[in-house]
């Protein structure tokens, strides 16, 4: 009996191990996926689907992805009709075309101010927050659809189970407070609530981009090699990111001998101090309980002890080099991509090119995060020349 209750814990740790690891798959999809949008209202309608905290529980850019049959990184922000007035989607005739979406969105300044500032919705603000996705009158449920299925069917949709924060109670009182906002999506509430509208005619982008895949495959096959004239544009701007690094003073080697420079100033300033250090005339310390007092130095208008700075020093270096190799080791798989591209299958072409687009940008993930490592070590010799000028 022993023997089959450990078997079903394995069992369980097994299940619990895949489960996350699949989860981890399909949020890792769905952010690259995401950044695979070159257009930025695309991008923030998708980024509304914080997992915890925004509005979409289903993965908007899967589901965009799947529906519209388009590479993602074609569509801009010229393909969208922006209607400044919500009721131009009926009276304009949007809502009797099957083919046009209609993503109703509020961006009132005052409005949107009130979120940040409350912390309520941490991205994709730059659209507005979105209400509803529609298609025809009819609010659209998760995978794009118009229906939410059969009514006999145990995978019918709820009427939660839509895009946007007017799909649902909870997530409209997270938003608006409760001010009588109903989560309800029909005509009267949108004309009411809603600001914009951005409309996509699904008709026009196919028409619009299968035009244009057929002129790139032409001029394709008259150049010929093009994944492999790619890989070496990418080889090339990888060796100019490492230029710029070097021009930034952002190479490991000019950050190691400055922190090594203070650090040596650091150490001989402690050094004489503890050659000052002497027998004559030692107390007691009653009230701390000690012979000799603790020397404490000012480091980031806090006092530490002695070995604060020092301490402090080597784990930025670290930091540093941990984020200095996970660029290097980016750039690579980019150009390991960029040449899995020129043989990949039309199904697979897609997803390479999402994760290029995540991975190439390393090198500004890393020049920010570098910037601020280096801001901070000229502040720690800063410091330091404070400390040791006493």
């Amino acid at each position: 009996m022993k023997n089959k209750m450990m078997t079903f814990e394995a069992f369980n740790l097994i299940k619990e191990l895949n489960e996350s690891h699949d989860k981890f798959n399909k949020e890792l999809e769905s952010e690259l996926l995401n950044e695979a949008f070159k257009s930025n209202y695309l991008r923030d309608l998708s980024s509304q689907e914080n997992k915890n905290r925004g509005f979409m529980k289903q993965s908007f850019a899967k589901d965009f992805n799947k529906y519209a049959k388009i590479e993602l990184d074609k569509i801009t922000n010229e393909d969208f009709t922006i209607l400044s007035n919500p009721s131009d989607w009926w009276t304009q005739k949007w809502a009797k075309n099957d083919q046009c979406i209609g993503f109703f969105v509020d961006d009132n300044p005052t409005f949107l101010n009130m979120l940040k500032r409350k912390d309520k919705l941490k991205k994709g603000l730059g659209i507005g927050a979105l209400l509803t996705v529609m298609r025809g009158n009819r609010g659209m449920w998760y995978g794009f659809a118009t229906d939410p299925g059969k009514s006999y069917s145990r995978y019918r949709k709820g009427s939660n189970e839509r895009y946007g924060a007017l799909a649902d109670q909870y997530d409209a009182d997270t938003l608006y407070g409760y001010d009588g906002v109903k989560a309800k999506i029909t005509r009267k509430n949108l004309e009411e609530i809603a600001s914009k509208v951005y409309v996509l005619d699904m008709n026009a982008l196919a028409e619009k981009y299968s035009s244009a895949d057929k002129v790139s495959k032409r001029r394709d096959q008259k150049s010929g090699a093009t994944a492999l004239m790619t890989a070496k544009e990418i080889k090339a701007a990888n060796v100019q990111n490492y230029k710029d690094i070097l021009q930034a003073r952002l190479d490991p080697k000019i950050m190691f001998t400055e922190v090594k420079e203070t650090l040596a100033k650091y150490n001989d300033w402690m050094t004489k101090k503890v050659d000052d250090l002497s027998l004559d005339n030692v107390k007691f310390d009653k009230e701390n309980q000690r012979y000799f007092r603790e020397e404490q130095v000012v480091w980031g208008n806090w006092n530490y002890s002695l070995m604060r700075p020092i301490e402090d020093m080597w784990k930025l270096l670290n930091k540093f080099m941990e984020s200095y190799y996970e660029f290097l080791s980016n750039q690579a798989h980019v150009e390991e991509l960029t040449e899995e591209l020129e043989k990949a299958s039309e199904s697979e072409v897609q997803k390479i090119k999402g994760e290029i687009n995540y991975y190439e940008k390393a090198y500004t993930r890393f020049k920010q995060t570098a910037t601020s490592y280096r801001e901070q070590i000229l502040k720690y010799k800063k410091d330091v020349d404070v400390i040791i000028s006493k």
